[in-house]
């Protein structure tokens, strides 16, 4: 029979065996880490809107524009066509009738400033990104008669970006 002595010392040897076995064991998560978010930069200027890359893949992307002009401006960026885009009467975006495919914007981007935001382009087809700020440019002091309103969306600040399946 074996002495108590004897037992303890080899219940110790299997606990501190299977300890060491625990130690040597790889426990490490062998799934993929997350995808990083794939961006576009889009430099903004009067009057053009110039996304980089042109394509990206569906799902979430992040929209960093740069404001290198003189002017406010801000990125709208619509599900569908240029042509699609409803109109006003002035040639400025309506916005309200366009509300249903206009998945976002990034707004009040002043000259100089960077801006970003992420974007949840899930579906796979063309989008239209664009200014339409609409403002006075006055050509005389009193900003009354003389004032000239300049339309960002009519002036061209439009581009396409392109959404394909990810494979």
């Amino acid at each position: 029979m074996l002495s108590k002595r004897s037992f303890a010392v080899g219940v110790l040897l299997i606990l501190t065996g299977g300890l060491s076995l625990a130690a040597c064991s790889s426990t490490e998560d062998t799934t993929n880490p997350p995808s990083p978010i794939p961006s576009v930069d889009v430099l903004v200027s009067e009057w053009i809107v110039q996304p980089k890359p042109a394509e990206v893949k569906n799902g979430k992307v992040k929209i960093i524009v740069n404001n290198a002009g003189g002017d406010e401006h801000e990125l709208i960026v619509y599900r569908g066509n240029k042509v699609d885009l409803p109109l006003k009467s002035d040639g400025s975006v309506d916005e309200d009738a366009a509300e249903a495919n206009i998945v976002g914007e990034i707004g009040e981007i002043k000259p100089g400033e960077t801006k970003s935001k992420i974007f949840d382009l899930k579906l796979v087809g063309e989008y239209t990104i664009f200014c339409n700020i609409v403002h006075e440019r006055g050509m005389g002091m009193d900003h009354g008669s003389d004032a000239e309103l300049v339309r960002h969306y009519q002036k061209g600040m439009v581009s396409s970006l392109t959404v394909s399946a990810n494979n």
